[in-house]
């Protein structure tokens, strides 16, 4: 059973609901503030509303959860070859996503128009709302962005079928929910026997493949749309340790020429 606890809002004398049972995703977030917390759940759809804006707390508890989940190279490889070549329209939204980085609320809110095929990048200016079944503006400033693309993956998207409302339109007009959608990647992971994660940890992934090929973190930051690049430092702590190690043994053998 979920336990949830109540925080007041004395800017609006609202309090607000939050589950103990939300992860969020970094067991190495030691010295950030609570409101660092719930501007990273805000951002990545956990919550709606920062509750903590114009509150000074901080917190010197560490998160018990567990390190995000992503796919590795060769489990993204698979990935992606499984599902190039397919015409369902959950298989090109993960595709987009595995490209993108976006989450599903931004990927299931786009529209023909937002892809630019000209210059290879795709607008993500709203979001789609599921629950309403309606557009939404985004969680941020800085969720609204113009991703480029790789050519090769703008050229095979040319060819796809795109709806009259939104860009990936199932039989009853609307985008597949997230659940359907998972299902789907689901399907794809268990046949070639990789980890399972949800359609969000693709957004994970983007950014830890990234990383691990050294493109730099303020870059990676505008990709996702963090607000704050400490939340993209935070988040992704693990991934850049390992990264701190390599990068000492590369500095010391290069000062040990001096």
């Amino acid at each position: 059973m979920a336990c949830f606890y109540a925080y007041s809002n004395p800017a609006n004398s609202t309090r607000t609901l939050v589950s103990r049972s939300m992860r969020l995703p970094n067991s190495r977030m030691r010295s950030f503030s609570v409101s660092s917390f719930i501007r990273y759940a805000v951002d990545e759809d956990y919550i709606s509303k920062d509750f903590t804006r114009n509150i000074k707390s901080f917190s010197s508890v560490e998160s018990k959860d567990k390190d995000l989940k992503f796919l590795e190279v060769d489990e993204l490889e698979k990935l992606k070859n499984e599902i190039i070549d397919s015409d369902a329209v959950s298989s090109h939204m993960i595709l987009t996503a595995i490209y993108s980085g976006a989450r599903y609320s931004e990927v299931a809110g786009l529209t023909r128009d937002d892809f630019d095929f000209e210059n290879n990048t795709i607008t993500i200016n709203k979001s789609w709302q599921a629950e309403d079944r309606a557009y939404k503006s985004t969680k941020t400033v800085s969720s609204n962005r113009v991703v480029d693309m790789p050519a090769d993956f703008m050229e095979r998207a040319k060819s796809w079928h795109y709806g009259s409302r939104f860009a990936f339109e199932s039989t009853n007009g609307l985008p597949p929910t997230n659940n359907a959608v998972n299902k789907q990647l689901r399907r794809y992971l268990e046949k070639n026997d990789s980890k399972i994660i949800t359609f969000h940890g693709l957004r994970h992934t983007h950014a830890s493949y990234l990383l691990s090929k050294d493109v730099a973190i303020q870059y990676v930051n505008e990709r996702l749309g963090h607000a704050d690049v400490n939340i993209t430092l935070s988040v992704y702590t693990h991934l850049l340790e390992k990264k701190r190690s390599s990068e000492t043994a590369k500095a010391l053998s290069e000062l040990s020429t001096l």
